[in-house]
């Protein structure tokens, strides 16, 4: 395999570390494992390189799992359980675009299925599933078992044994359970400290270098973004999206200069804007305090700023606006951070928005564009059809259970509702228990669409301590508009229209 390859495993690795840092080299030692096996089995030195490349991207999908699974202090709900299983299929997804990676896949999507057929995710058995995935099942438990977790300490060895004998033709194919149990006389050696001090200190060298290669994974994610894309607007709202979604901080912005001059917010997030947030001044040493100024009146809560400029060249186009809710100073290297995306970003700051230029406003729980965000920026369509839309149920969900719990569930709503609509439809959000979907299908393929929508809604749920709480029931009303007919309603008059037929 490419020693390239390898790197970049590794780099994934530290971001998985990061995310996970109680299961931190886990991979490396569920590769060994499996190596050790292989050997035994007798498989070719190119054979075991590949499997050990498979035992240490096993687990990439996790990525994709919340935070809140991956490190709670203790053991996982049914419905998280169903949750964590997903990153099987995560990790073949985020895969298959590596020709590379093509032979190793099945490997890596099988390793959780059991010799009985009672694993995920295909429930396939015995020799059904491939053998080097086999393989990677016993490696995967026996690393499982033989290292401490957040919410245990180490399986005992003698008791490890036993568990993989009482396995044996169950869980795990036999033949290789006893290949294990003949070349293991003793757990792999994890790497513990001795001591709480050499453990402080290795968790946080572990940590510095965890989050360098997180920051380096983000970057790349806003490369392909800005590269995949030759939509301004696109990139500039994703970016945000990635940064909040990554770096953890409350409050951004992008401000760009207009035609006239003055730095004006392009996209925001996190910061209600009503009312003008202009920044005026033709002296960039003074940018930087009156953007924190200007956004300080439209987000008091703010208790920590920066402002990053975008150059080009010598000239000041644009900056980062980054603001959180601790007092905490920023870490010098999440600042060269946001250094490195602004100087990403300034090559694309050709765009000079006019006088009359809205900003975007982005809804931080969901993604979503704000209602005042869409209305000035949908006007260039020629036809397009508008479903608005009123969820029911979410005061009383938030009386009971906390604001909270009420903004999981409706951004378990709006998730559900993002994954069934088409990249060309918008949806936007006007307040908590309203939403605006627009889109170019016609009122009759809409509310074909609503109706299947609200079918396949009606019997999902959200896990809440022992609660199961469904996901909320809604109202909708369709309307549509020609942009070019005169007598044609302006949106935010068709947006009353749509509601009027909600309501009726």
């Amino acid at each position: 395999m490419d020693e390239l390859i390898f790197k970049i495993v590794g780099a994934i690795q530290a971001a998985i570390d990061a995310r996970e840092p109680m299961a931190a080299g886990r991979s490396n030692r569920v590769a060994e494992y499996a190596v050790r096996i292989g050997k035994a089995l007798g498989f070719k030195p190119e054979h075991l390189e590949k499997l050990r490349l498979a035992a240490l991207l096993q687990d990439v999908g996790k990525i994709g799992i919340p935070d809140a699974i991956l490190s709670k202090p203790g053991p996982l709900t049914e419905e998280e359980v169903k949750i964590i299983r997903k990153h099987v299929v995560l990790s073949e997804k985020y895969l298959s675009e590596v020709k590379e990676l093509k032979e190793i896949l099945p490997w890596i999507a099988h390793h959780h299925e059991r010799w009985d057929g009672r694993g995920y995710p295909s429930g396939i058995k015995g020799e059904e599933i491939p053998l080097e995935a086999r393989v990677l099942s016993v490696a995967d438990s026996l690393e499982a078992m033989t290292a401490n977790r957040i919410y245990r300490k180490a399986i005992p060895w003698p008791k490890v044994r036993k568990i993989l004998k009482d396995g044996a033709g169950k869980q795990w194919d036999p033949r290789i359970v006893d290949v294990a149990l003949k070349i293991f006389k003793r757990p792999i050696e994890t790497g513990m400290p001795s001591s709480p001090e050499e453990a402080q200190m290795l968790e946080q060298i572990r940590m510095e270098s965890s989050l360098a290669q997180w920051r380096l994974l983000v970057l790349y994610e806003i490369a392909n973004i800005i590269r995949n894309s030759s939509d301004f607007e696109e990139i500039i709202t994703r970016s945000l999206i990635t940064l909040h979604d990554n770096m953890g901080y409350e409050y951004l912005g992008i401000f760009v200069m207009n035609e006239v001059g003055n730095f004006i917010p392009f996209a925001v997030l996190g910061v209600e804007l009503e009312g003008e947030a202009v920044v005026h001044t033709d002296d960039p040493d003074k940018l930087s305090d009156k953007i924190v100024k200007a956004m300080r009146k439209k987000a008091p809560d703010v208790a920590k700023e920066i402002v990053i400029p975008i150059n080009s060249g010598n000239r000041v186009v644009g900056a980062i606006y980054i603001g959180k809710n601790d007092d905490q100073p920023f870490d010098p290297d999440d600042i060269r951070f946001f250094e490195t995306t602004a100087s990403y970003l300034s090559s694309l700051l050709w765009f000079t928005p006019s006088v009359s230029f809205r900003p975007i406003l982005i809804e931080p729980s969901t993604g979503l564009y704000h209602f005042s965000s869409i209305a000035y920026r949908i006007k260039m369509r020629e036809r397009f059809s508008a479903v608005y839309i009123r969820i029911f149920g979410l005061n009383d969900v938030a009386t009971r259970y906390g604001e909270g719990i009420s903004r999981i569930v409706r951004r378990e709503f709006v998730g559900e509702m993002k994954r069934s609509i088409t990249r060309d439809d918008i949806l936007a959000s006007i307040s908590k228990d309203e939403l605006v979907l627009v889109s170019e299908k016609s009122p009759k393929e809409l509310e074909k669409f609503m109706k299947w929508f609200k079918k396949h809604t009606s019997g999902m749920s959200v896990k809440v301590g022992v609660d199961m709480l469904p996901l909320p029931d809604f109202k909708y009303g369709i309307v549509e508009f020609r942009p070019s007919d005169e007598e044609s309603p302006d949106f935010n008059e068709l947006i009353a229209l749509a509601k009027e037929k909600a309501q009726a």
